[in-house]
């Protein structure tokens, strides 16, 4: 069987970080050859902090609802 190549791109915060780690170590047991450029790889994994960019979707809501609303300027 043929070597699988392996992305994995980490995109938030520090459990990310260690989610990825654990991702590589599999990998790794599983033989598969690790790459840096997504480009040369079979499989990509890409992992994402949800509740960092829902966090970050909130606080610009409310940095807009407070600009626009009609008391902004009393």
């Amino acid at each position: 069987m043929e070597t699988r190549k392996v992305a994995v791109v980490t995109l938030g915060c520090k459990v990310n970080q260690f989610e990825s780690a654990s991702f590589v170590s599999g990998f790794r047991e599983q033989e598969c050859e690790l790459v840096s450029n997504s480009e040369d790889a079979d499989v990509i994994v890409v992992n994402t902090c949800a509740v960092t960019a829902r966090s970050e979707e909130r606080r610009v809501g409310k940095e807009i609802r407070s600009r626009w609303s009609p008391y902004h300027e009393l």
